[in-house]
């Protein structure tokens, strides 16, 4: 039986959404347009829903926007990591800005709050996950297209640190037929820290090969992830660490770091006049410690992480480095702080995963905290954290974007709470 052919339409494009994607009005359904910008019109094939409107397929663009360039990376069209590289930086800027101040408008706050958009710089990310596509005879490092499960490799990345893609290229080259999944890498100071994840451990002949293949591959570590298992360590010819303040910390396997060095600077440079005056901080989602740290020496500082390892590794760096801290292995998901445990602190650095820190924001609406410096990489929860921080007292003073995920509809923010 012929497949059915799909319904062309022809388009304007109205403004870009908060995907990256142009938006589009016909036949009373909303139109999702990848790789269109507005005021361009397209021939587009309309596809699946997504949310209350379709996605539809590029075909052709019948007159573009004055506001767009050549995209600088030759898989741009098909990866699903740069979602506006063909976008003048002037309008990627502004649509990134404006993505937030609107965001921020449906919970009441005001355009006013909202800093300038800095930028990380090209080539900038040291922390990257790749998939394994097979590539002619051979395996290459891969990411997936926009809105698909479809592996694009890639042999040039405008984002990473090139250090990471030949690191990658020679793994996946390597190990490509022995069914590994993904993998992680972090540049640290003393080499690129990899985690192979992998749909089973290696052979006997493979593993004895995994020592040679770290160092020519110039990796400080090579950790192996098992599907099911636990992780651990194969090879190692120095410990991946990394500078937070006044310590130098080993990082344990698959440890979470700010993706750009010049990320983590920018935000340090922002909360630390924050929380200046603030005798006893509570950092939570602490990770490893990079924030905390970073607000040492002076305050009293108490970190929070629900990943054992991380916790493990903050207290051995800060003894080595002769610091009195406590850092507590809690999930604040499954058991956040209330605010009796909040009482003793006068500041909070708070820096969530993805779905934000609803709880934890409750009971920080209920404490006697002072000040809060919020690290956000989700610009939705936030703004309904803020909303639950301002209803109970708190002013929002001011909100930082800290674009660390270039080109893509992600953004990083810092935010100033104080209790009113």
């Amino acid at each position: 039986m012929a497949r059915k052919k799909r319904q062309r339409l022809e388009v304007m494009i109205d403004a870009l959404g908060a995907r990256g994607d142009g938006v589009a009005h016909a036949g009373g359904q909303t139109l999702f347009v990848a790789g269109a910008l507005a005021g361009e019109r397209c021939l587009v094939e309309p596809g699946q829903k997504r949310g209350d409107g379709r996605e539809a397929r590029l075909i052709e663009r019948l007159e573009g926007s004055p506001q767009r360039r050549e995209p600088p990376c030759p898989h741009a069209s098909r990866c699903g990591g740069c979602v506006l590289q063909h976008a003048e930086p002037e309008l990627y800027t502004a649509w990134k800005h404006s993505s937030l101040v609107d965001t921020l408008a449906r919970r009441g706050f005001g355009a006013n709050l909202v800093a300038p958009l800095e930028s990380a710089p090209p080539a900038s990310r040291r922390r990257l996950r790749f998939a394994v596509a097979r590539r002619n005879q051979g395996y290459s490092p891969a990411f997936r297209a926009g809105h698909s499960h479809d592996l694009v490799a890639i042999d040039q990345c405008m984002i990473a640190d090139s250090c990471l893609l030949e690191a990658a290229t020679r793994l996946c080259t390597a190990l490509g037929p022995a069914g590994i999944r993904e993998i992680e890498l972090t540049a640290t100071t003393s080499g690129i820290d990899a985690l192979v994840m992998a749909s089973s451990d290696p052979d006997l002949a493979l593993a004895e090969r995994l020592p040679d293949l770290a160092r020519e591959a110039g990796l400080a570590r090579l950790a192996w992830k098992p599907s099911g298992g636990p992780v651990y360590v194969v090879a190692q010819q120095a410990e991946p660490a990394m500078r937070f303040g006044p310590v130098s910390l080993t990082l344990p396997p698959g440890a979470f770091v700010q993706p750009t060095e010049w990320g983590e600077k920018r935000i340090v440079s922002l909360i630390r006049p924050l929380l200046a005056n603030c005798d006893n901080i509570a950092d939570l989602y602490a990770g490893c410690g990079a924030l905390g740290f970073a607000l040492l020496p002076g305050p009293k500082l108490s970190m929070f992480e629900s990943v054992d390892v991380m916790t493990v590794a903050a207290r051995t760096a800060a003894r080595l480095a002769g610091l009195d801290i406590t850092a507590t292995t809690r999930d604040l998901e499954i058991q956040p702080l209330i605010a009796s445990d909040l009482e003793r602190f006068d500041g909070v650095v708070l820096d969530p995963p993805r779905n934000g820190a609803r709880s934890t924001c409750e009971a920080l609406a209920m404490s006697g905290v002072k000040t809060i410096a919020y690290v956000s990489c989700h610009p939705g929860s936030f703004s309904r954290d803020a909303r639950i921080l301002a209803d109970g007292g708190f002013a929002l003073e001011r909100v930082w974007p800290v674009d660390q995920f270039l080109w893509s509809h992600h953004l990083e923010l810092v935010a100033h709470f104080v209790r009113r």
